[in-house]
């Protein structure tokens, strides 16, 4: 599992998409929590992180993959602390 990418995204200005082509391309597994908070600290919206989370995991892993990642991502964000 791999964190601390998020400032691929947020300041480096990569695309979630390419960024995830490249962790499937190598075996690497994305650390979705470790994301998500990077990301709420930086206060993105919850709503649009989903949204960019939905089409970018969409895109690069297929439907199936997305559904799962959508649900973790909604039991994540209602129970963290």
């Amino acid at each position: 599992m791999i964190g601390g990418w998020f400032p691929l995204i947020n300041s480096v200005g990569l695309p979630l998409e390419i960024v995830l082509h490249h962790f499937q391309t190598q075996g690497l597994v994305p650390d979705w929590p470790d994301f998500i908070e990077e990301a709420l600290k930086c206060d993105w919206n919850p709503h649009s992180l989903r949204t960019r989370i939905e089409n970018s995991v969409g895109d690069v892993y297929g439907p199936d993959h997305k559904q799962e990642v959508l649900k973790r991502y909604d039991i994540y964000l209602n129970t963290r602390m």
